[in-house]
């Protein structure tokens, strides 16, 4: 809907450098996300080898 109403103001440069913005926020997030779940599991692996 806001890249709807963008693109009625202006052209499509803009909705396309928000949603570009917007993947990237979300692939370091995912990213980020991951990273912190292989410490986990890795610290789990340790333990259980005790």
């Amino acid at each position: 809907m806001v890249a709807g109403t963008i693109i009625s103001v202006n052209d499509f440069t803009l909705p396309f450098m928000i949603s570009a913005v917007v993947l990237v926020a979300a692939l370091i997030t995912i990213n980020s996300i991951k990273e912190r779940k292989g410490d986990a599991s890795n610290a789990v692996r340790k333990h259980q080898s005790y």
